[in-house]
């Protein structure tokens, strides 16, 4: 069975100190985000990436090697990448929640949005739009793909794809997640038929792993 874990927190969380698992890409990257909520979440869901990829393979947060490029246009912001590693991530974030997938086999992917009433889509239909950005992030395929035409089963059932554009059988395992009141989340594990198909997925509170203060530099930065 393939086990995928899902890490969720709240933007509170974050501290000046987590800046110093980041790397200088990352830094850089992080402080060109111009709006500050948007840095904040960007930042800790960077921060949170590390931390429970380090829990889950043994290595130092800040010694892992993160990679972002873009499929359309090869920028430093498409899907993180562990080079040395066989884990699959996907990071996502809305409102206060940040959410960090991992899954040690397969392609992982996931999507948080809140709805509060200023957006004009019903929880329902958000909660839908989840279903299809989570098995967009878990291909990689990211703007090259049409969400619309990405084909789920109908809300009142069990999340499960029906049809995804130019893969014809591919193999993907849906969940709806548990972001808390006023959110609403899911995500998707991609499969090669060489893999189980039975999958399961486990959430965690991400709280123990940004409070445990780490034994590293702190950068000068104005990030946060």
């Amino acid at each position: 069975m393939v086990v995928a874990t899902v890490w969720w927190a709240d933007l509170g969380l974050l501290r000046r100190w987590h800046h110093g698992v980041l790397d200088d890409t990352e830094r850089r990257r992080l402080a060109a985000i111009v709006h500050p909520r948007h840095r904040r979440q960007s930042t800790l869901g960077a921060v949170l990436l590390r931390l429970a990829v380090a829990h889950h393979v043994g290595v130092p947060a800040d010694r892992l090697r993160v990679v972002r490029e873009c499929p359309s246009c090869a920028g430093a912001h498409g899907r993180p990448r562990l080079p040395g590693h066989r884990l699959s991530v996907s990071v996502s974030h809305s409102g206060r929640r940040v959410v960090v997938a991992v899954a040690a086999r397969g392609e992982i992917g996931v999507d948080v949005e809140r709805h509060d009433g200023a957006d004009d889509r019903s929880p329902t239909d958000l909660a839908q739009w989840c279903r299809q950005e989570s098995v967009v992030k878990a291909t990689g395929d990211g703007l090259r793909v049409r969400i619309r035409d990405v084909r789920i089963g109908p809300p009142s059932g069990p999340p499960r794809l029906l049809a995804y554009p130019g893969r014809p059988g591919l193999r993907a395992r849906l969940w709806d997640l548990r972001p808390g009141p006023g959110y609403v989340a899911a995500a998707a594990l991609v499969t090669p038929a060489t893999l189980p198909a039975r999958a399961r997925i486990v959430e965690r509170t991400a709280s123990r792993l940004l409070t445990k203060r780490l034994r590293t530099r702190v950068p000068r930065s104005r990030t946060a």
